[in-house]
């Protein structure tokens, strides 16, 4: 119980794991004996701030399945054991103050300061988000402290109450969120220990995000740990067929090539490829981004078909860089790319291949087309791009190149065109 000889000490609700209600060395939880009502009450207000309810939409909210006879009667109750549990019966101010009840509805007020967990987790992740741009040691700073308040989602104790479940999907997709933006600030310092340790957190917690398994195997690699990088794939794909009937993805797909290549056992099979492209390609709704080494067994693969050795292969490299190819501030960058990785999706075809080649260039095979439609695809892709990233920051380079060695040279010399559009 929350007394005099604690009543300016702060008050923390801790709501990630087991709920408790905190102040000075006194703690308050379900565990003391009260009916769990009591709490779902105390939780859906907390939750639901500053919004106020009828005391049926409460309990409806709570146990949607029971019936209340005298709705306000349930809930002065509710509201009554509430105050002798947080001491509210004596004279001093407490935290069931800000159980509020006015015109029929009950709210929750801020009239006694706390604060909570899940506050302070969303602050954090925030304020990194602020921070990512101009200064990254900070921004990793505050979501390493974010990650260390989530444990085993909100209010875990409360699994029967639905009422629950849009809170926990919001604060486990802020944390799976956090966990990828994490990811990417250490990716650009090349902390690639770092990342594993993080991803083996978050694996913890939820098992089955395929980006966080591809985070982690993308990190292994980098690190030169092959082997672990193949066990991890191998472990991770078993279990998602075997327990939810998952196959893997084409991210995940590309990383087995990349795996493949980078233990030495690259040597291309072009049945076994073809096959690979089959599958890999009909979970494509368009265009298949993939992974560099795949582009390169791609390419392999097309160049001995066949049908292509009497015609060009074309392919085009896009590069972004500042005026007069400065290269430019790497978060500007990154959006930059992001908008174009967009622009290339919205005009390619299905089964169409493109790549992110390095932190500034894309590379599109174009099979099929003439130079002249491969610059016309090339026009049409700018153009999408400068739709979607207006105001001319950075300058698209578009250079579109016959790669078949059999046919190079017979149709006129690659082009390199520059956006000059204002």
């Amino acid at each position: 119980m929350i007394d005099n000889e604690h009543s300016k000490q702060p008050i923390t609700i801790n709501t990630f794991g087991s709920f408790s209600i905190k102040q000075g060395h006194l703690v308050v939880s379900q565990q003391s004996g009260r009916s769990k009502l009591l709490w779902n009450v105390f939780l859906f207000l907390l939750s639901n701030r500053p919004r106020s309810f009828h005391p049926e939409i409460i309990l409806k909210s709570i146990y949607p399945h029971k019936q209340y006879a005298d709705p306000s009667a349930v809930m002065r109750n509710q509201l009554y054991l509430l105050r002798q549990e947080l001491a509210f019966g004596k004279k001093e101010a407490s935290l069931a103050n800000n159980l509020v009840y006015s015109s029929g509805r009950y709210r929750w007020d801020d009239r006694i300061w706390c604060k909570t967990d899940a506050e302070k987790f969303e602050s954090l992740v925030d304020k990194a988000r602020e921070l990512a741009r101009e200064h990254p040691e900070e921004s990793i700073s505050h979501i390493l402290e974010a990650l260390k308040i989530y444990k085993n989602g909100y209010l875990a104790d409360f699994t029967d109450s639905d009422w629950v479940i849009p809170f926990r999907s919001h604060f486990h997709d802020l944390y799976l969120s956090a966990v990828l933006e994490l990811v990417a600030l250490f990716k650009k310092k090349k902390a690639y220990q770092d990342i594993s340790h993080i991803c083996e957190q978050a694996l913890a917690i939820d098992y089955f995000d395929e980006r966080i398994h591809i985070s982690l195997i993308e990190a292994l690699l980098a690190s030169g740990l092959t082997n672990l990088a193949r066990a991890h794939y191998d472990e991770a794909t078993a279990t998602f067929y075997h327990e939810m009937g998952i196959k893997p993805s084409s991210a995940m797909k590309s990383l087995y090539w990349t795996i493949k290549h980078q233990s030495g056992d690259s040597e291309l099979n072009p049945a076994r490829f073809a096959e690979y492209l089959t599958a890999n390609f009909n979970n494509c709704e368009g265009a298949c981004f993939v992974d560099p080494e795949v582009f390169r067994h791609i390419i392999r693969y097309e160049l001995q078909r066949d049908v292509i050795k009497s015609r060009p292969l074309f392919a085009c490299l896009l590069t972004l860089t500042g005026q007069g190819y400065a290269m430019p501030n790497q978060v500007i960058l990154e959006e930059a790319m992001d908008k174009l990785n967009e622009a290339i999706l919205r005009f390619l075809c299905h089964k169409d291949v493109f790549t992110r080649w390095n932190d500034c260039q894309y590379l599109i095979l174009l099979p099929g087309l003439s130079r002249e439609q491969a610059n016309k695809a090339m026009e049409r892709i700018n153009y999408n791009f400068r739709i979607l990233s207006p105001g001319k920051v950075l300058v698209l380079h578009r250079k579109v190149a016959d790669i078949n060695p059999t046919t190079r040279g017979s149709d006129r010399e690659p082009r390199d065109y520059v956006d000059k559009s204002d």
